[in-house]
């Protein structure tokens, strides 16, 4: 119960950073999309950005992506980092709310109250893990969202195989 109690509190108050990272998440397969296309359009055009004399311009404009990249990133690092010690925290003040309540107001002996902190701190990482993932899976679903739309735009774009249209003329 008390390990419900745990990961449902946790939960709640993570919610908010879970949100944010799924954001950044979105941000960053928009910024990778536009800085393929913009490698993608400069390797194309390779000869007329040396005949421009721009490289350097451009070289910029790619580190800059390069950089919200990057920054993007840190972000989800730090989410996780807040997270896992957000849990942590909670995990210590369900202990002592445990060691308070088991002792003075449901009057458990003492080995009990023990056992019950015990089975509570060796669930925590496993709470902890489970949570982290699920904010890494949120902040990897706009990716895999975009791809899936990108396979089916493949599969209605394929043509078929022939033979099953006829002309109504012939």
């Amino acid at each position: 119960l008390a390990v419900a109690l745990l990961l449902v509190i946790a939960a709640v108050v993570v919610r908010p950073i879970a949100r944010r990272s799924q954001l950044v998440g979105d941000q960053l397969v928009d910024i990778n999309q536009s800085a393929s296309a913009f490698l993608t359009e400069r390797i194309g055009a390779a000869r007329l950005v040396r005949l421009a004399r721009t490289e350097q311009n451009e070289i910029s404009e790619m580190r800059a992506r390069c950089d919200k990249v990057a920054r993007n990133e840190v972000v989800l690092v730090r989410n996780g980092c807040r997270t896992a010690s957000i849990i942590e925290t909670i995990a210590m003040l369900c202990g002592m709310s445990l060691l308070y309540l088991g002792g003075s107001v449901l009057g458990l002996e003492l080995a009990t109250v023990g056992m019950i902190l015990a089975i509570l701190l060796r669930q925590v990482p496993i709470a902890r893990e489970f949570i982290i993932t699920r904010q890494a899976i949120l902040a990897n679903i706009p990716a895999i969202a975009r791809t899936a739309a990108l396979f089916r735009e493949m599969e209605a774009a394929a043509e078929s195989a022939g033979g099953e249209i006829r002309p109504a003329a012939l």
